[in-house]
């Protein structure tokens, strides 16, 4: 082949360079695009109809086309070239210097040659093909549908003998072709929405939102439910009036009942139910038949088990009893539905994000007890104790170890924070002030300040001269 003309030789490469290249950017395309965003577009697309049509019924057959075509392409460019140029490469290095031995020329001459053709597959069959197809990848697959096509049209008999060998040589090691089905785990999706995050293409709601879906199936009901001391109870001895007047106060939609005992919770009550019922002149007597029955969950139960239950039971109100059968608390698709958005408020509520805890000054805070640990941890940047308890209220008994008296004062320290109750009813801790010890505080910009310090005279020298530009 070095009798080739060297115009018909550079425009035989160049064409197989190109076709190479078109052959990965296609492949990568149609990797790339969505099923979702291409299934949408094949609606208004006959291009993109034609390509989801292929991918759906046969992808393994498209890509492994594609693939085995820029091998070959791959293959006959690098033959063309070591055959075309590698005895002009030779009589260069003479020229250049080498000593005419035979051998020596020849290595030399292969070496040139296959770092050459590294560099030139990698940009044109890897790298390159591989960005343009993640920027443009929903245009490119649909544009290069027809030749995606084509390629695959051709490509997938050869493709029959070595699948066949292959899979037959796979299954004497104990492997079948079906089991191989790629299958995504929680971390590699909670990586790809770190790393969307990074770059943009998630905002920092959305990656919380899914981080926290992902957390659903590890959070007990005990963790989100609204405990029976905070909870609004109707009870079965009360008047109607006195029904009304708690309802018109509170403002809920669903109310438990108990009747004599707070564990005997006989039924939950719709307000809409109540009001037709006030309407259509009901008596005291009749109270019972508005009473809807209520579905009772262990507070082990997961948060996403119950939100599947709750979706098949069509119920907006659970009731948590503990292994006792004691009433424990409750839990309603809104606050489920928090558990992934974040607070949501009705027109009845005046929404305060610091309704737990308040910022008082540099050092202070005021947090009410039922204030969960971590929203504690991340307000005031400080890591608390691990233990058995999910509010700062529980937190503050496991370091008192006692039940403090109604209205009595109580002091403590848990780690950084100087902790003064100043609240307590029933036996309950809620609210306190906060004071994070000063010396620790220092500590801790001390380090930070050292961190950031340059590591090197090096370093020091240009900060201080980028601080002179400027």
């Amino acid at each position: 082949m070095d009798t080739l003309p060297p115009q018909l030789l550079l425009f035989s490469l160049g064409v197989i360079l190109l076709l190479g290249f078109l052959t990965a950017f296609a492949k990568a395309a149609s990797v790339d695009i969505s099923d979702t965003r291409l299934a949408t577009l094949s609606e208004e697309n006959e291009k993109a109809k034609r390509l989801f049509k292929m991918l759906e019924q046969e992808p393994s057959a498209v890509v492994g086309a594609m693939e085995m075509f820029g091998y070959v392409l791959a293959i006959l460019f690098a033959v063309l070239t070591v055959f075309g140029f590698s005895g002009r490469l030779g009589d260069v290095l003479v020229l250049a210097g080498v000593k005419e031995n035979g051998k020596l020329v020849h290595i030399l001459t292969l070496l040139i040659l296959t770092v050459i053709l590294v560099f030139l597959y990698q940009v044109f069959w890897d790298l390159l093909p591989g960005r343009l197809a993640a920027k443009y990848a929903e245009s490119a697959a649909v544009g290069l549908s027809g030749y995606t096509k084509a390629v695959t049209v051709i490509g997938r008999p050869f493709l029959w003998l070595p699948t066949r060998i292959s899979n037959l040589i796979a299954r004497l090691f104990g492997v079948r072709p079906h089991d191989l089905e790629e299958e995504v785990t929680e971390e590699e999706i909670r990586m790809m929405v770190d790393i969307g995050s990074e770059n943009g293409t998630i905002d920092d709601d959305e990656k919380e939102m899914i981080h926290n879906i992902f957390e659903l199936d590890d959070k007990p009901v005990a963790d989100i439910m609204t405990h029976r001391t905070e909870a609004c109870i109707l009870w079965m001895e009360d008047s109607i009036e006195e029904w009304k007047r708690f309802i018109d106060e509170t403002r809920h939609t669903r109310y438990p009942v108990c009747d004599e005992d707070v564990d005997n919770v006989i039924g939950v009550v719709n307000t809409r139910d109540f009001y037709k019922f006030l309407l259509d002149g009901g008596q005291k007597n009749t109270l019972r038949s508005i009473l809807r029955e209520p579905y009772f969950i262990p507070d082990s139960m997961k948060a996403d088990e119950l939100f599947s239950r709750m979706q098949q039971k069509h119920t907006h109100i659970v009731v948590v009893m503990d292994e006792y059968g004691g009433f424990q608390g409750l839990v309603t698709l809104e606050d489920l539905l928090e558990e992934i958005v974040g607070e949501l408020y009705s027109e009845y509520d005046e929404p305060d994000p610091d309704q737990e805890i308040t910022y008082l000054d540099e050092n202070t805070w005021r947090i009410k007890g039922s204030a969960e640990i971590e929203d504690v941890e991340k307000a005031l940047n400080i890591t608390l104790p691990e233990g058995d308890y999910n509010t700062f209220a529980g937190l503050v008994l496991d370091a008192i170890e006692t039940l403090p008296k109604d209205g009595a004062t109580v002091e403590t320290e848990i780690g950084p924070m100087q902790i003064k109750v100043t609240s307590v009813a029933e036996h309950r801790i809620e609210e306190a002030v906060v004071c994070l010890k000063r010396d620790l505080q220092d500590e801790t910009e001390e380090n930070k300040e050292k961190d950031s310090k340059p590591s090197s005279t090096k370093e020091k020298d240009s900060k201080t001269k980028k601080e002179e530009k400027k």
